[in-house]
């Protein structure tokens, strides 16, 4: 027995199957770096990332370089719409891939920070638009520049990860394998460090001064007046031993001299001390930044400042007494030092 199938049936079919390529063409866009049809995936591997444990959830702990590219778009919309939008696609292969935990990546497309993204949902619902536009039917060459970073959310763990699409360039209704998609891969390379740190100070001193120069401003000397020694442990061995440099805020602690509270006040009436490292003055409470050099996780760094003594009291015969004694007094200003580690070098 033969069915018979209507026409209304076959017109509705037919216009069904209309319906649906025209669907599928509406929007399309091919998308290669430089002229090489070929060159739609990309990907890096991940340079060893070492940040230290404790650090806050939200911080920032890693930055790639900025990626600059030539990419060129092909339009072959076939609906009557006469441009469409180059978009952004976070986690094209979301489901599909697996992604770290306890850290969120963002990305910075064109100088625009896209935020972190998200891989939960529809993925077309997350999709973000740039400001390129090519027009129906044209070939578009395009300069991008973007830069991924990491925000740490948790505990990380990487641990079974391979390669990431990070993010998939297309139009506004297709997401075609064929497209350029950039990917990270190395998830290994990332851990956590531990860096027990002790600094070991002692008050500054001055055998002598110059009068006329401490009057001036103008005297000083250099003085080794703190050592800090850093111990690094991880459980990964690659990563401590690309660690290079520790990074931290050195601060100084003492009391203001009353005549400038720039300097530190000393044990000789109306005379003040100076302090700076590496160029950088120092007043009470006052920090600096110091990276320490770092070998297998150990470091030791002796550091030497400059102390320029200020004399502001007023002369006369014997005043201030001090300075009138016929045996040298030693200067001295009670200061005391902290470090504290901020994050981690690697290059």
């Amino acid at each position: 027995m033969k069915s018979k199938i209507s026409k209304s049936s076959l017109a509705l079919f037919a216009s069904f199957i209309m319906w649906m390529f025209a669907m599928s063409n509406a929007h399309a866009l091919i998308c290669y770096v430089g002229e090489d049809t070929s060159a739609t995936a990309e990907s890096v591997t991940l340079s060893t990332i070492a940040y230290l444990k404790g650090t806050a959830n939200g911080d920032r702990i890693w930055e790639s370089q900025t990626y600059n590219r030539t990419v060129t778009c092909k339009s072959e919309l076939r609906d009557s719409k006469t441009e469409e939008n180059l978009y952004v696609y976070p986690y094209p292969r979301r489901g599909t891939q697996q992604l770290p935990e306890g850290v969120k990546l963002g990305l910075i497309f064109d100088g625009d920070d896209l935020g972190i993204f998200n891989a939960d949902g529809d993925v077309y619902a997350s999709r973000v638009a740039t400001k390129h536009i090519i027009e129906k039917g044209q070939t578009k060459s395009l300069q991008i520049s973007f830069k991924v970073y990491l925000v740490k959310e948790g505990e990380i763990s990487t641990q079974g990860m391979s390669d990431l699409t990070l993010f998939q360039l297309d139009g506004v209704n297709s997401l075609k394998d064929k497209n350029y998609a950039f990917s990270i891969n190395g998830w290994d390379n990332i851990g956590s460090v531990s860096c027990d740190t002790a600094i070991t100070s002692k008050n500054a001193t001055i055998s002598s001064i110059d009068t006329d120069k401490a009057l001036a401003g103008t005297a000083s000397e250099e003085s080794a007046l703190a050592s800090i020694k850093i111990n690094c442990s991880s459980e990964s061995a690659n990563v401590l031993s690309n660690i290079k440099s520790v990074n931290g805020t050195l601060r100084v602690n003492g009391t203001a001299f009353s005549g400038n509270s720039s300097y530190f006040a000393t044990d000789k009436t109306g005379l003040g001390v100076g302090l700076s490292y590496d160029g950088t003055s120092l007043a009470p409470a006052g920090t600096k930044s110091v990276s320490v050099p770092v070998s297998a996780g150990v470091a030791s760094q002796d550091l030497t400042f400059t102390l320029k003594p200020y004399l502001t009291t007023s002369l006369a015969l014997g005043n201030p007494a001090w300075l009138f004694t016929d045996e040298a007094q030693a200067i001295n200003s009670t200061m005391t030092m902290t470090f504290t580690p901020q994050s981690l070098n690697t290059h």
